[in-house]
């Protein structure tokens, strides 16, 4: 209940007590559950493994909160008044985003931050009057994602044995190195390279330690190629590289025995 009183003076006396008494249990109810439901946004907000932020007019942080924040490291009263402009300094794609909030638009984009990635969406916060006031946000963190993402490119276009690029992948290269040559009139060269009497190793010491010449072949022949060279595990025991710019076959074949005296070298292990 509510009690409201004020005295009733006459001649500097007292004479009576007006009072004013009102049931204000539903608005006592209504307070608890919006009470109750604050208490309930907070706990998702502060528990969920996301961040939420808000910024003014000027993109500015009003708000910030949100699971990601801890673990960027970040706390409120850091951000609170900056801009991210003093997060992502050099992170276009970012900043491109926000500003399309600012603009009326939804964006998307990838910050990075501190060694990990978070995706941020952006989304514009409008008046009653449809007049854009600020952008609400949400960041979430999608570094496993794109590790997982980026493996998975590798291992779509490597072998797995040795780390090198694999038939589809050199073919690619091979493609795209054609193009450079006859755009710029250069030469290339490829090489085929097997190993002899590899099937031998396999049956008499295991395909273990066949696996471990293999790698130890990859290795050599790397060893003396240059940064622009390519070099293939097409399967088994064979190999191919991809040689551009050599300017003459005479190049190709010093290239060529330059990787026969790589594999010739003793192998110990």
């Amino acid at each position: 209940a509510s009690i409201l009183a004020a005295p009733i003076s006459y001649n500097s006396s007292l004479v009576a007590l007006y009072v004013i008494y009102r049931d204000i249990s539903c608005l006592k109810e209504t307070e608890r559950q919006l009470q109750q439901t604050q208490n309930k946004l907070d706990a998702v907000i502060s528990q969920a493994p996301i961040a939420i932020f808000t910024l003014d007019e000027n993109a500015r942080f009003t708000f910030c909160a949100g699971k990601a924040m801890e673990h960027a490291e970040l706390t409120e009263s850091e951000l609170l008044g900056k801009t991210p402009f003093d997060l992502f300094p050099d992170q276009p794609a970012v900043l491109s985003a926000l500003s399309q909030a600012m603009t009326g638009q939804m964006a998307v984009a990838v910050a990075e931050f501190r060694g990990a990635s978070y995706e941020m969406q952006c989304t514009p916060s409008k008046d009653p009057q449809g007049e854009v006031r600020g952008v609400i946000g949400v960041m979430h963190d999608v570094t496993n994602t794109i590790l997982a993402r980026k493996q998975l490119e590798f291992m779509a276009h490597h072998d797995i044995l040795t780390g090198l690029p694999n038939r589809t992948l050199f073919q690619e290269r091979v493609c795209d190195a054609i193009r450079r040559a006859k755009r710029y009139q250069k030469v290339l060269a490829v090489l085929f390279v097997d190993l002899d009497r590899f099937k031998v190793i396999n049956d008499t010491l295991g395909h273990q330690m066949g696996d471990r010449v293999i790698q130890h072949a990859a290795v050599q022949c790397a060893s003396v190629l240059r940064e622009v060279d390519t070099i293939a595990r097409l399967g088994g025991d064979e190999f191919a590289v991809l040689l551009e710019d050599v300017e003459c076959k005479k190049n190709a074949r010093v290239f060529a025995e330059r990787l026969l005296s790589a594999l010739a070298a003793p192998y110990f292990e």
